[in-house]
């Protein structure tokens, strides 16, 4: 609304957010390995804090779009991989569980800000939001670059699978995960962003839409927690599966509830926990 867009335009600025942050991976995965993750951290805490900024001070939405799609987006693909092969080779012994606590932090976020977010553009409006969220992003990463590791840290045989990409897709069982994951990027993505503006189309204020959102958060965090047991006793392949399946068939509760809250919370739910069940254990 503060720029005059609908809602299909937003979506496209996300999902141009979410590409650079999973595509860059591919680039600054491996070049941690070698110089460490602290140089990426300096540099997201500059990136992050400057797509919201763009999103605060530009004009024309696409402008404003662009910046926010390549500052944020760049900012956490400087970091969401580095971060996680970071943890996977700290730990020789736990390094599951280490990874899925690593991993619900961002189950964590999604508790935390879709409704500190809305009631400071409830507050200050959107471009007084974008810029108070600049400043906080800029204290928190700027926090965390002294403790990220600062050197090379592929040691063992952790780094041995970390040689390149090329051995991995001559793997014909990795060439199918990966496609499936493609595949499931419709159901993990699109509640997320959609969620909380459908709840207002059918007439839900947004406080509440955003409700929504983090009840699907605080689902998916506690699943994520719960892979650690689950995975001990059943294995990581039968709950990565398991969550597959049970997030693509809960798509299907969305639709049947076609906008009643409690029906849309059921959802949320079940989508929560079975987004939890799969990223906790291939995230």
């Amino acid at each position: 609304a503060a720029f005059g867009v609908g809602p299909g335009a937003v979506a496209v600025m996300f999902a141009a957010t979410l590409a650079t942050m999973l595509g860059l991976g591919v680039v600054t995965g491996p070049w941690s390995q070698h110089h460490g993750v602290r140089p990426l951290a300096v540099l997201a805490a500059v990136a992050v804090p400057a797509g919201l900024l763009a999103l605060a001070t530009a004009g024309p939405f696409p402008v404003a779009a662009a910046g926010f799609a390549l500052g944020v987006g760049g900012g956490a693909g400087c970091l969401f991989v580095p971060l996680q092969t970071a943890v996977g080779t700290a730990f020789e012994r736990h390094r599951g569980p280490a990874l899925v606590v690593a991993t619900a932090g961002a189950g964590l976020a999604t508790v935390v800000a879709p409704p500190a977010t809305v009631a400071l553009v409830a507050t200050l409006g959107l471009r007084g939001a974008a810029a108070l969220l600049a400043v906080v992003a800029a204290v928190v990463l700027g926090a965390c670059v002294p403790v990220v590791p600062g050197g090379r840290h592929a040691h063992g045989d952790a780094a041995a699978g970390l040689r390149g990409i090329g051995p991995a897709l001559r793997d014909p069982a990795f060439r199918r995960f990966v496609l499936g994951d493609v595949g499931l990027c419709a159901a993990m993505f699109v509640p997320y962003v959609h969620l909380a503006s459908f709840a207002t189309m059918r007439g839900v204020d947004l406080a509440t839409g955003a409700v929504l959102v983090t009840v699907a958060g605080a689902a998916s965090l506690l699943a994520r927690l719960a892979t650690v047991p689950a995975v001990a006793r059943w294995g990581a392949w039968t709950v990565g599966r398991a969550g597959a399946v049970a997030m693509t068939l809960s798509l299907g509760a969305w639709l049947i509830a076609d906008g009643r809250v409690a029906g849309v919370a059921a959802f949320a739910v079940l989508f929560g926990c079975a987004h939890g069940a799969f990223v906790g254990v291939t995230g």
